[in-house]
């Protein structure tokens, strides 16, 4: 299951300690791992809690347009964004990557994190 140091990060990042281990953990591990499971599903699934989060987040904060709001929403939930707070938070060492990647995560380009 996950590592002490990994449900340590996980409780101080989200509040809150992990129920279900298993789900973390496949969250948490990238396709370049040749795993022969597909994450493709839970990435959408992600996508979209995230996406509805930062859309309830920017709708509470202010009474801005919907033309406004839907360009902040995509800034904010871009590779690059969350690349960026990937890296800042330190999530590399949680994640489950290929060698190749493991050794770079986290230090290079923004598409090493956001593929």
């Amino acid at each position: 299951m996950l590592s002490e140091d990994t449900l340590r990060f996980l409780a101080e990042q989200t509040g809150c300690e992990p129920q279900d281990q298993a789900l973390w953990l496949e969250a948490l591990t990238h396709a370049s791992t040749a795993d022969k499971r597909n994450y493709e599903r839970l990435e959408f699934l992600g996508d979209r809690v995230l996406g509805l989060t930062i859309a309830e987040w920017l709708y509470e904060r202010g009474d801005e347009p919907e033309g406004r709001l839907s360009q902040r929403l995509n800034a904010l939930v871009s590779r690059v964004t969350c690349a960026e707070v990937a890296r800042t938070i330190g999530l590399a060492p949680t994640c489950g990557w290929a060698s190749r990647r493991a050794t770079t995560a986290g230090r290079t380009a923004t598409t090493s994190w956001a593929t």
